[in-house]
């Protein structure tokens, strides 16, 4: 096995261990809040209105987890729309079925597999958001090009996730780094904004909790995204 081939696996392992254990242990969604400082429904709520849903829509809501993003997409789409699911380890799933069985949501679709290689159609979605995954995701140029592809022409991709401290925080990353790259296998050198606007051109973001949170939004214009065999999956 060649060296890169090595290392991927190798990283695709290490997210399957983590995502793993935080599914089984029901742990996730009380680790999220504390990553929020306990302002995740405000923020997870902002990202879902960036997405600009209507009724009736049809969303992707990429490594879903547990479902915590559900509640609020459904709060758009109503009972009329669909929210697909994808992540990448089976217990995180689990926790997201076992969330829409305790609700009743019936538009709920869950789907197991890698964000980078996802086998859904092109401009399916009218929009697709992503909370704190992107970063975890071994290949995310290859990511984000699929989720800007299974976005129609017009519709909105809105990423969220984190940042290390900036200004007179920034001593702080020492610790937070590698902190998150253990619990979370977070990879703060993805540059997830550019090459979202990469993608996208136009490209609005907030910040959050003193910069450590962010959400890029955009509308998919009507150019093809290039062929995925010319991105690079770093």
């Amino acid at each position: 096995m060649a060296p890169a081939e090595s290392r991927e696996k190798a990283l695709f392992g290490a997210v399957k261990r983590v995502y793993s254990f935080w599914g089984s242990t029901g742990l996730y969604d009380l680790g999220t809040s504390l990553t929020f400082l306990f302002r995740q429904n405000g923020i997870r709520r902002r990202m879902v209105h960036r997405s600009f849903l209507d009724r009736g829509d049809r969303v992707l809501d990429l490594c879903c987890g547990t479902g915590l993003n559900f509640t609020h997409l459904i709060e758009k789409v109503g009972p009329r729309g669909e929210i697909v699911g994808l992540d990448y380890t089976r217990p995180m799933l689990g926790q997201a079925k076992r969330r829409c069985e305790r609700k009743n949501w019936r538009n709920v679709r869950l789907i197991q597999g890698d964000a980078s290689r996802a086998c859904l159609r092109d401009h399916s979605f009218d929009a697709v958001v992503c909370m704190l995954g992107i970063s975890a995701v071994p290949q995310y140029k290859a990511a984000l090009a699929h989720a800007v592809r299974m976005c129609r022409d017009g519709g909105r991709v809105v990423i969220a996730d984190g940042h290390p401290f900036r200004g007179v925080f920034a001593p702080l990353n020492v610790v937070m780094v590698p902190i998150y790259r253990w619990l979370a296998s977070w990879d703060e050198r993805k540059d997830i904004i550019g090459e979202l606007k990469r993608l996208l051109g136009d490209l609005s973001v907030e910040w959050y909790n003193g910069g450590t949170i962010y959400i890029a939004a955009g509308a998919k214009k009507g150019e093809p995204v290039e062929d995925l065999k010319g991105i690079s999956r770093g």
